[in-house]
């Protein structure tokens, strides 16, 4: 290799074009990291919010089947009083009393664990809503910054350039 020591001023120049163009990168990059991890939390919020109306639409269902199976207990029991039902039907009218009563309980636990669940999902997407609204902020103040800093590291790169470019046209060939 022939050393031609007028190219080492040139090669200097090239290292620090190569560097700063690295330095504009690695700030690109936090910028985009950032941006990836709000939309993160975007997608989980709207999750937590979509579980949340799903689990309040269950529980509104099953507080109408809950009514509507303490209706018919009240009529079945209403018709119980009446004189001169026959024995097996009195049975039969017990024993769907009882059925019923069963599910109610089992309603009445499942719209309690509704309620906590949703109660604790509605306090936590709201709390993310929060967070997120501080976090896009963030990644706002973030991006002026980083801009900043990246016009900053444009321009001295520029500069760089300029300078390789009148010390390229100063060099003759041997």
């Amino acid at each position: 290799m022939i050393e031609f020591p007028p190219l080492l001023p040139i090669q200097d120049l090239d290292l620090k074009i190569d560097d700063l163009e690295g330095k504009v990168a690695n700030l690109q990059a936090k910028v985009e990291r950032l941006a990836g991890e709000v939309k993160k939390e975007e997608e989980l919020i709207l999750k937590q919010e979509t579980l949340y109306k799903k689990i309040s639409l269950r529980k509104k269902q099953n507080e109408l089947e809950n009514d509507q199976l303490s209706e018919r207990v009240k009529t079945t029991e209403m018709r119980l009083q009446n004189p001169g039902i026959p024995p097996a039907s009195y049975q039969l009218m017990e024993k769907e009393i009882k059925n019923n009563k069963d599910l109610v309980s089992d309603l009445e636990t499942k719209i309690l664990e509704d309620m906590e669940k949703s109660e604790s999902l509605k306090e936590e997407f709201e709390k993310g809503k929060k967070v997120l609204i501080g976090r896009k902020k963030q990644l706002e103040e973030f991006t002026v910054k980083i801009a900043g800093q990246k016009a900053e590291l444009n321009r001295e790169k520029e500069l760089i350039t300029t300078q390789r470019r009148q010390i390229s046209l100063g060099i003759s060939l041997p």
